[in-house]
């Protein structure tokens, strides 16, 4: 017997086969005054609540009440059991609850969510064929993916739904259902209508095969590729191909078989298993991992392109051999068509010639760039033409960052945040001087400091003003510290909490004290001569924005957290060391926290390598230190003016202009006009679109400068429909409107990769193609 939780209130195990002789039902505001009657505490919502159904969950088909809830047991993949021989976790009793039958499958879902605190992650139920308790029929695992449907008309089925599955896609977004289906080769079942549009199937990810999965879906959208590769006849000779093992038919017939499966819509979701199993063929894509989805389409399409090719050079091959046995007599004929054939090619269009020249692949996918070199001294130039079934687009990197900072003036004003876009290599002085010009603070009066996201010093922060801005490290929050002007002499002071310590072994002996640090750190003035009570002075004046400052009315140790502290300061400065957590000055097996100054007229003598702590007592933090003002400050108007700018999105024309950008080599070329060595621009136009346009985006730019990959987190706009690209061709492909047939986006844990594929229509309509 295993005990789990319930999830909903059980109530009483009435008699079976009850007559309405042998109960009253009573509405919900008499059965409480009864129960006020007779001084009982049961709710109304307890053990003797039944709900009333129409006639629709009862044989009779007459309204009644639900005398016998539904019995629910939940199961769970459990990850402390041992995987079966599957690969996946065994399946445990997670929970228990008891429903009406009239209870929807989101509702059960929802209540699932709530009591078990699953939160927002994604969940589903399943009833499973392969649990030793179920009897669901031979169908398989069986998706309950219809929310509207109740367990009265999932029972109505004679499957016993008592038992049902709770599933929780796991960190890498894979459900553990799916993966033993793919495992071993079964399928899930839907609940949902499955007759939809053709093609409009799921595929189910296995492993890090999501890349191919996306690949499929977009080629998918191709439907002139679609259309033919359905065809039956063509299916027929990619068999007769595959026959003779080439890797390519045996890619391109698999695909062909996958697109059947999915046209013919009768499961919600497919496992590619054989089409994954072509595919290991290819050497680049056997090692299981994680690839990019655009390098997969042009694998797919290059394999494609070639059992196309083989096919319809066989077919002209064919063709050719039938006219030679044609009969001498006809030949007269043959010579007038064919001069009528030869005026007719040259009233063909640009597309009809390119269909009896390319393949239909090529057709579809190939583009051509034009690629000139122009000397920069005599403007000479000269091109080269590619080919490309992918067009890279650059998103335009800048090479700069934001950065925030707060000024922070030693009178106890609050303190003011500016906004700043600045390049990597821009130095700390550089950035003091834009700060003292927005602040109007002197740059020498500035010190720049570093706290961690936890609220840590970082000690590692450099006051150089040759030191490079990108060095500070990443996530640090940055303050401008205002110096003191009468002496150039200063030390930085780390706020520390006191915490009492109740060890009494070895921590024991630090004084009953465990130190933490918190909140802003402060700039004090040490020249030789200052004492102790100045310290003290300058630490409550730079404190008075943020300490509460009122005396109690009436004087008790509740109130008085400085009873016990000298001079009446709720705090106490400490020399330390480099750590901020030992004495700076007492040896290391003494233990001691840090030996206080006294703040009295005597000095301080602050040695040179010594830090300032402000201790705090608990009880005196608490009634005198104001957290939420402490974090408290304004923002400049350069703050929103520079977080709008550096996130503004950008859109496809621009990434197509910036393609187009001219680029300087490196190397020097001959040039025969000059007759020297001369630099060169490099320009890469589009010169003819393809029919169906896959668009890269290319989120990672080369730095030269600092001789690293940047990555761009820019958000790229673009047009669903109308999307116009000819003002960037240099060829004359007249007018082409595109139409947004397909997108994918590929999220990595290092790098992010965009795609957009365009489909184009004859001449006036054309569609494109989107992958990110």
């Amino acid at each position: 017997m295993v005990q789990v939780a319930c999830l909903s209130l059980e109530s009483a195990n009435l008699k079976a086969d009850l007559t309405p002789k042998d109960y009253i039902a009573v509405p919900p505001a008499l059965w409480r005054a009864w129960l006020r009657w007779h001084g009982s505490a049961q709710s109304v919502d307890g053990q003797f609540t039944r709900k009333r159904l129409s006639g629709e969950f009862f044989p009779d088909g007459k309204e009644a009440l639900e005398l016998y809830p539904m019995d629910i047991l939940l199961l769970g993949h459990d990850k402390k059991k041992l995987k079966d021989v599957d690969g996946i976790q065994q399946t445990s009793p997670w929970a228990c609850a008891q429903v009406s039958r009239s209870c929807t499958v989101d509702e059960l879902l929802q209540l699932c969510k709530t009591e078990l605190r699953l939160g927002d992650g994604d969940a589903r139920l399943v009833v499973a064929l392969y649990h030793k308790l179920w009897l669901v029929g031979e169908e398989g695992n069986t998706l309950l993916d219809d929310g509207k449907r109740t367990l009265h008309q999932l029972a109505a089925k004679g499957k016993r739904v008592s038992k049902f599955l709770l599933e929780l896609r796991d960190a890498n977004g894979v459900w553990p259902e799916e993966l033993r289906a793919s495992l071993t080769g079964t399928q899930i079942s839907s609940l949902a209508s499955t007759s939809g549009r053709p093609g409009a199937v799921g595929l189910v990810n296995s492993g890090n095969f999501c890349y191919r999965n996306a690949a499929i879906q977009c080629l998918a959208r191709v439907s002139p590729l679609t259309e033919y590769l359905l065809d039956e006849n063509r299916m027929n000779l990619l068999k007769r191909g595959d026959a003779n093992n080439n890797d390519s038919f045996t890619t391109t017939l698999e695909y062909s078989k996958l697109l059947k499966e999915m046209w013919a819509a009768k499961k919600k979701n497919i496992s590619p298993n054989s089409f994954n199993d072509a595919v290991r063929s290819a050497d680049q894509f056997d090692d299981g991992e994680q690839h990019d989805c655009q390098e997969f389409v042009s694998f797919l399409i290059e394999r494609f392109h070639t059992c196309v090719a083989k096919i319809e050079h066989e077919k002209l091959a064919n063709h050719e051999s039938e006219e030679t046995d044609t009969d001498a007599g006809s030949s007269r004929a043959t010579s007038t068509t064919a001069g009528d054939e030869e005026t007719s090619d040259e009233n063909m269009s640009d597309e009809e010639k390119g269909e009896k020249e390319y393949p239909l692949t090529k057709l579809l996918h190939l583009g051509q760039l034009r690629s000139r070199l122009i000397c920069r001294k005599c403007k000479s130039s000269s091109s080269v033409f590619e080919a490309f079934t992918s067009l890279s687009l650059p998103i335009g990197f800048e090479n700069v960052e934001l950065y925030q900072i707060i000024v922070v003036r030693r009178d106890g004003s609050v303190p003011r945040r500016y906004g700043f876009r600045l390049p990597r290599e821009c130095t700390i002085g550089t950035f003091k001087g834009l700060i003292a010009e927005a602040s109007g603070v002197h740059k020498d009066a500035l010190t720049i400091q570093c706290l961690s996201k936890r609220g840590y010093f970082m000690k590692s922060s450099s006051t150089d003003d040759d030191t490079l801005l990108s060095s500070v490290p990443s996530g640090a929050r940055l303050y401008a510290l205002h110096l003191p002007e009468d002496t150039p002499e200063w030390r930085v002071a780390i706020h520390r909490k006191l915490q009492y310590n109740y060890e009494p072994y070895f921590l024991g002996s630090t004084g009953g004290f465990v130190v933490s640090q918190f909140g802003l750190p402060l700039i004090l003035p040490c020249p030789s001569n200052i004492s102790g009570k100045e310290l003290y002075e300058d630490v409550m004046s730079q404190m008075r924005r943020f300490m509460d400052s009122t005396s109690p009315a009436i004087s008790s140790r509740a109130h008085d957290p400085s009873e016990n502290i000298s001079f009446g300061y709720p705090f106490s400065l400490c020399l330390v060391d480099e750590s901020w957590e030992w004495c700076g000055q007492c040896p290391a097996l003494r233990f001691c926290r840090g030996c206080a100054i006294r703040p009295d007229s005597s000095p301080a003598n602050i040695p040179e390598n010594c830090g300032i702590a402000v201790d705090w007592l608990p009880i005196a933090l608490y009634l005198k230190y104001n957290h939420s003002q402490e974090l408290a400050c304004e923002d400049d108007e350069s703050v929103a003016e520079t977080w709008s700018r550096h996130f503004a999105p950008s859109s496809l024309e621009h990434c197509l202009e910036k393609f187009s950008c001219p680029e300087t080599l490196d190397v020097l070329i001959h040039c025969d006009t000059c007759n020297e060595k001369t630099k060169r621009d490099k320009v890469m136009t589009i010169w003819r679109l393809p029919r169906y346009l896959i668009i890269h985006l290319k989120r990672f730019e080369f730095l030269r400068g600092e001789g690293r990959m940047g990555k761009c987190k820019r958000v790229i706009t673009f047009p669903l429909r109308q999307f116009d690209p000819t003002p960037f061709v240099d060829g004359h492909n007249g007018k082409s409107k595109y139409e947004c047939i397909a997108i994918a986006v590929s999220y990595f844990f290092l790098q992010r990769c965009d795609r957009l594929l365009f489909k184009s229509r004859k001449k006036e309509h054309y569609e494109f193609f989107t992958m990110y």
